[in-house]
């Protein structure tokens, strides 16, 4: 009997698996990817540069000798940076905010409120960076957790109320309401939640998403086997929620959680509108670079602002990122 090649034979399965479709896709994965590189390091790269540099050379590499002749100029009158990170500290040294805000609250006793911030420096920056913090964790692990509960709770138990939850997902996502950020100020400020962080998490506990829609189809494929068991075994149905359907379905959550992620801490029109007493980093950025002489005529500085706005989510992606590549259990069950 012959002896047969393995490495042969695998090589030979390979070539038979290249076609034209793979190669034509291939290629323009490998375009757009190099593409969204270039952008990227172009971005980073004028960081670096003097505005007088970027303006003059925008595609040319940094001239670091620049900075020690001109300097870069700073948020107070006089003052010029030195050094080739001058862009960054001109960005983290003009963070700042004031405002006096007004608005009324209550439904019986109605009464005006004002609050004033003046927040400005470092400690601007370590505020916007808790309050963004405070709510990325109410827009996105909130209403996430609660669509895998609540599609979990839809599937398994078979009431008319499950149906009428499924349809009001549907028809909250199918029928536009436009219009309604009025409505939703006027709702909040008359229940005593409108600029609130409080009232910001109760806001944000909502399950009418694409979310539950997955979850739903989620658990309606997964074996009731898996809780049976458990039910012999005396667990309770909340043990069962946390012990079971929670982390069965821990990837797609993650997989949410990082796509959500990226949309809140980048939300600065939600905190603008229903949270002006806690300006978010992502706010404090877009307001100075439009706002401040020194960061508003500064094109680097803009970069650089973009690029430490930025910096959070990618660690945060680096960190979890084999919990978003993970497997999706679905079988399991032996018999």
């Amino acid at each position: 009997m012959d002896k047969i090649d393995i490495k042969k034979l695998a090589k030979k399965q390979t070539k038979s698996r290249v076609t034209a479709y793979a190669i034509i896709v291939g290629t323009i994965l490998i375009i757009y990817t190099l593409s969204m590189a270039y952008i990227v390091g172009w971005g980073f790269m004028n960081t670096f540069k003097t505005p007088t540099q970027f303006g003059a050379q925008p595609a040319a590499l940094p001239d670091l000798s620049l900075f020690q002749q001109y300097g870069v100029p700073g948020p107070e009158k006089g003052v010029r940076y030195y050094d080739i990170f001058a862009n960054y500290k001109v960005m983290f040294a003009s963070l700042s905010y004031e405002q006096e805000i007004s608005y009324i609250t209550g439904i019986f006793n109605q009464k005006e409120v004002y609050n004033y911030i003046n927040v400005s420096g470092f400690e601007a920056f370590l505020t916007f960076l808790w309050n963004s913090a405070l709510t990325m964790f109410a827009g996105t692990f909130l209403p996430l957790y609660l669509c895998c509960i609540m599609g979990y709770l839809t599937v398994n138990y078979k009431y008319k109320f499950s149906g009428f939850i499924y349809a009001l997902v549907l028809f909250t996502m199918i029928i536009p309401i436009i219009g309604s950020g009025s409505s939703m100020l006027n709702l909040q400020q008359s229940l005593g939640i409108y600029d609130n962080m409080i009232g910001f998490f109760i806001w944000n506990c909502q399950f009418t998403s694409m979310y539950f829609l997955i979850m739903f189809s989620f658990f309606q494929g997964l074996s009731t086997t898996y809780f049976e068991a458990a039910e012999i075994d005396g667990a309770s149905q909340l043990r069962m929620i946390i012990a079971i359907a929670i982390p069965m379905a821990n990837t797609m959550i993650w997989a949410g959680i990082v796509s959500l992620l990226v949309t809140t801490w980048n939300d600065y029109m939600t905190p603008l509108t229903y949270l002006p007493s806690y300006p978010t980093l992502a706010f404090g950025i877009f307001r100075n670079t439009r706002v401040v002489k020194s960061i508003k005529s500064n094109e680097p500085a803009k970069i650089a602002a973009l690029f430490v706005l930025a910096l959070p989510a990618v660690v945060f992606f680096t960190a979890f990122r084999k919990k978003l590549m993970g497997n999706i259990s679905i079988g399991g069950i032996k018999g």
